[in-house]
């Protein structure tokens, strides 16, 4: 990056040209310290050069002195507008500080100074795949083709641009035209490299529909011995036959496959679906041959090749599948075999068969090896709502083998489900305890502590497998999810809104490092060409907010950002200037002398904790352990709305983001984008779905109301008009409590979720009739349909019904009642088989280590 010669003295002399070249070596050397001794040489003689200015700041950012590098990168650029060099080093700055859009828009400032900047344009095309500003970096990446066409990354960038622009043709067409400009030499040169070209050509044909083409493609590189990965493409090939409706041939591949990797389960379903689709009716017959004879005898030990007739067999034949496969099982002892069996459940059928054959089992194996049997039958007793008979059946397991880590595992997962999570914590503490070198023991105690609140038993528990003096951010830094939501619900539950805060911000963060972390992967893959992985990757990260994780979380920090903005809570020079008002004149001056030393010293301290981020011993300090500056945000409902879009961004297919998205701009009073995503979630479920109908409600009343319309006629009289008359298509007029009535008129039979939303619409619309509304609930739940409903539902409602309606305690009684017949072992519902706490614990110390 040298100099240019300007036309406002920004020209250097001979001598610090020379020392500007050697200032842009040091800082590619990573030598920064040396590097500001020469900025500072240049700008002894030339105060004012703007590029020298500009790379100072960027040395200084380096350092990690960013308010410095900001004013220096600034005044470089004031002094020197016309320079690509300080544009450029405005956009790394902004760059470094993942503030892509500004970035971008310094990358074209440069780019307007020295339009062929080839350095330049290879940096804006990297922040704009990451931006996914495909437009923009179709066209950065057609210039680079021109002014570098002898490049192979010009060209493979070119047509990775017009793939992901859907432009299919196209990018075929340019990498055809690049492996012409190729001779032999430079193919057996780089035999992987063309072998992945070759197959991200095959792939880009396939995704356009061109299957007769693509496969063409194929054969044509297969014949010149061209494909490296030959895997994948036999995977490929298979696809594309199938997709070309040739079924035998497809299923014919895929068995070649599956004789290379018997244990590859899409291979075996994509066979299933060739076999189906090719011979029709005779399907399921040449299924059940193939797998009973042929793949069978041919791989005997696949533990794939016995589990997959599983799903399409039935009746006697599947018994006798069934037999053949769980026999291996139990008399080796593996514990997993409930697992591969789980997803058999959803056939009524096939559960009596596994029933009656594992009551059998019980009685074919004797002694030890029967513990895996009544192991697996626990479990099979849970998933069926059984609880009495899985736990006679956990405990006679461990009374088998005592000292069955696995055993005692089940049992604290069944305690759990039953709606016992004390219990759950106390057997999964022993578990953890009987091998104390067993990490996932660990996380599983830490997770069953942390449900059942007890949180500073949790923390220790979890942190045994830390760092000594550094356990938080030794979690942050494995982006141990899971400890972040097990952790952050307990803190919410104890109302410990800051912690639990802090913990839901975090695995916002780690998600946010996810996207973050892609950019230096765009210029790597194009170097190694390994365009396929690198596509999936990118189409992953499109996706990567639709995340159950992080849905989860978010749902739970938006709800604590809301209940911020319903509640503020008022800070202590609040406080104190209210208690001020109310003083005479000389106690108010002493007071007033207070709140400005009180001022001071928080400044001082909040200042000191930024300053000071390590320790003595380099260990970062957290700032903020007990989350309380998040607590005290001045915006709860931007913070809210931020992640919110976010989870928009890759969950828009699911109806609780769109209800979230609508609580927030119903509190921002933005009527028109809450009504949007009405609409939407009623699109993805209906207008009588329970939480759809509470946000139909809710949305109803606040606009139809003097004081919601008073707020628009100071903005926009037109848009409330617009949503008025919406909101009254919606109901079918303006009576709210009509519409809401007419809902639950044609409910029929209740569930626990429509019960619960009639009683929160209730008292939303009539708060002096609360008690005949909770009545109205109690009477609902006593008829209603609880198929399906979990124990953490059951309670997560009491909770919200404690916090929401304040009922009284005959109230709270009734309704624990209610769950407790449904879970007779809760001990939150005091349910009449809840085991007595004492005799779990007596029972636990009876069992030798």
């Amino acid at each position: 990056m040298p100099p240019k010669a300007t036309s406002d003295g920004q020209e250097l002399p001979t001598k610090e040209q020379a020392l500007f070249r050697q200032l842009v070596k040091q800082y590619e050397s990573k030598l920064y310290k040396k590097g500001l001794k020469t900025a500072d040489a240049i700008l002894k003689k030339c105060p004012t050069n703007g590029e020298t200015l500009a790379m100072k700041g960027l040395l200084c950012n380096c350092l990690n002195r960013k308010e410095e590098a900001y004013t220096l990168v600034k005044e470089g650029v004031k002094n020197n507008l016309r320079s690509q060099v300080c544009w450029h080093v405005y956009g790394l700055l902004y760059r470094s500080d993942r503030n892509y859009d500004e970035a971008i828009k310094c990358y074209k400032n440069a780019l307007r100074m020295e339009k062929d900047n080839v350095t330049v344009l290879r940096d804006l095309a990297q922040l704009q795949i990451q931006m996914r500003d495909i437009g923009g970096f179709l066209e950065t990446r057609q210039r680079l083709l021109e002014l570098k066409p002898t490049v192979r990354q010009s060209w493979v960038s070119l047509a990775l641009a017009h793939h992901l622009q859907g432009n299919y043709d196209v990018a075929a067409v340019i990498l055809e035209q690049y492996e012409a400009t190729m001779d032999q030499v430079m193919i057996n040169m780089e035999q992987y490299e063309h072998s992945e070209i070759l197959l991200y050509k095959v792939s880009i044909l396939k995704e356009g529909g061109k299957f007769e083409e693509a496969l063409q493609a194929l054969d044509k590189a297969e014949d010149a011995r061209q494909i490296k990965d030959v895997i994948s493409a036999m995977e490929i090939r298979a696809a594309l036959l199938y997709s070309l409706n040739r079924y035998p041939e497809a299923a014919a591949v895929y068995r070649k496959l599956l004789k290379i990797n018997m244990e590859n389960y899409e291979y075996h379903r994509k066979y299933i679906a060739a076999v189906f689709k090719g011979q029709g009716e005779m399907g399921e017959e040449a299924l059940e041959k193939c797998y009973t004879e042929d793949l069978r005898h041919a791989c005997s030990n696949s533990t794939a090749c016995k589990r997959l007739p599983l799903d399409f067999l039935s009746g006697q034949k599947f018994e006798t599948a069934l037999r053949v496969f769980v026999e291996p099982y139990l008399e080796k002892g593996i514990p997993s075999l409930f697992s591969e069996l789980k997803p058999l459940y959803a056939d009524k059928a096939k559960v009596e068969i596994i029933d009656k054959t594992l009551q059998d089992m019980c009685t074919k194996f004797t002694g030890k090896q029967s513990a895996w049997v009544y192991l697996c039958l626990a479990f099979h007793h849970c998933e069926c709502g059984r609880f009495k008979e899985a736990f006679k059946a956990i405990d006679t397991c461990i009374e088998l083998q005592p000292d069955l880590i696995e055993a005692h595992s089940a049992k604290s997962k069944i305690l759990d489900i039953a709606g016992d999570s004390e219990g759950a914590a106390l057997v999964a503490d022993r578990a953890r305890r009987m091998d104390l070198a067993d990490r996932f023991l660990n996380c599983q105690a830490s997770m069953a502590l942390f449900k059942a609140c007890k949180a500073e038993q949790a923390e220790e528990v979890s942190h045994l497998f830390t760092k000594v003096g550094d356990q938080g951010n030794n979690f942050y830094d494995m982006q141990a999810t899971w400890y972040e939501i097990s952790s952050g619900d307990c803190y919410l539950k104890l109302k410990d809104y800051g912690q639990a805060l802090k913990r839901f911000k975090k695995v916002d963060e780690h998600f946010a490092d996810f996207v973050e972390d892609q950019f230096d992967f765009h210029a790597y893959c194009l170097r190694k060409q390994t365009m396929r992985s690198y596509v999936d990757a990118l189409r992953m990260l499109d996706n990567i907010y639709s995340n159950k994780t992080y849905a989860l979380a978010v749902e739970r920090a938006v709800g604590i950002y809301l209940h911020l903005f319903d509640n503020p809570q008022k800070s202590e020079e609040e406080l104190l200037e209210e208690r001020i008002a109310s003083m005479s004149v000389e106690d108010a001056k002493k007071e007033r002398q207070k709140l400005r030393k009180l001022t001071a010293k928080k400044k001082k301290q909040e200042e000191s904790e930024t300053v000071a981020t390590k320790d003595a011993q380099g260990r970062r300090i957290d700032p903020d352990p007990k989350g309380e500056r998040l607590l005290k945000t001045q915006d709860p409902l931007g913070e809210a709305n931020k992640m919110v879009q976010n989870l928009l961004s890759g969950a828009s297919d699911e109806v609780q983001s769109h209800v979230l998205a609508y609580r927030v701009h119903i509190r921002r009073n933005r009527a028109l984008l809450a009504l949007k995503h009405i609409n939407k979630a009623i699109k993805l479920s209906s207008a009588t779905a329970p939480l759809v109908h509470e946000c139909i409600v809710d949305i109803a009343r606040r606009v139809l109301t003097e004081d919601f319309q008073r707020i628009y006629d100071e903005k926009d009289s037109l848009v409330y008009d617009v949503v008025q008359e919406r909101i009254e298509a919606l109901i079918g007029g303006r009576d709210v409590a009509a519409y809401h009535q007419k809902w639950k008129s044609n409910i029929g039979k209740f569930n626990l979720e429509s019960a619960f939303s009639a009683v929160k619409i209730d008292y939303l619309l009539d708060s002096t009739n609360k008690e005949d509304a909770l009545q109205a609930f109690i009477k609902n739940l006593e008829a209603a349909d609880f198929t399906g409903i979990s124990h953490d539902t059951c309670e997560q409602v009491l909770l919200e019904m404690t916090d929401l309606l304040n009922p009284s305690a005959e109230i709270l009684e009734s309704y624990k009642k209610i769950c407790a017949n449904i879970f007779t072992y809760s001990r939150l519902f005091m349910g009449p088989d809840c085991i007595d706490i004492s005799s779990l614990e007596s029972k636990m110390e009876g069992l030798t280590m």
